[in-house]
């Protein structure tokens, strides 16, 4: 029955008519949010990394993204894991671990969105390099002005 609103001010809640904040001073410029499948929430932020947020409302800093912008967060209900797309690549995690995943070719440019193709594939839209299809088995294809686009940057 809630509805999270994030903001550059911060993280709220809008319930019955009133408007809640949660943590403001933590998680700044809130850009992307999921939840998994215990309703726990993942909190990208533009400015300070991505955050945890479990159901009795304290919020946790995954160690791996601070400082990091994550831009786009989607979740595998299949693993109950995250993808996150930064400025530094595209990461995997699970509970509070994150891992780099190995793709040179995301390095540098900003990761905005992502969704799912089908169980297995992902689509990636970036500022800059264009739109990639990721496989979960590790296969990256770049769709960019060089392959048909009218332009490399894909939200």
């Amino acid at each position: 029955g809630k509805l999270l609103i994030g903001t550059n001010g911060g993280l709220a809640t809008a319930e019955n008519g009133k408007l809640n904040w949660i943590l403001p001073s933590i998680i700044e410029s809130a850009f992307d949010a999921k939840f998994d499948s215990s309703n726990v929430g993942y909190f990208g932020s533009a400015r300070k990394g991505l955050y945890v947020l479990s159901k009795d409302g304290n919020a946790q800093l995954i160690n791996e993204f601070k400082n990091t912008p994550v831009y786009s967060i989607l979740y595998n209900k299949q693993s109950n894991s995250f993808l996150a797309g930064t400025d530094i690549g595209l990461w995997s995690i699970i509970g509070m671990r994150a891992k780099k995943i190995d793709l040179p070719e995301l390095e540098g440019v900003q990761i905005v969105s992502m969704d799912w193709i089908d169980s297995n594939n992902v689509i990636i839209g970036t500022t800059g390099k264009g739109a990639f299809l990721y496989s979960l088995t590790g296969k990256l294809t770049n769709i960019s002005v060089s392959t048909g686009l009218i332009s490399n940057f894909n939200f």
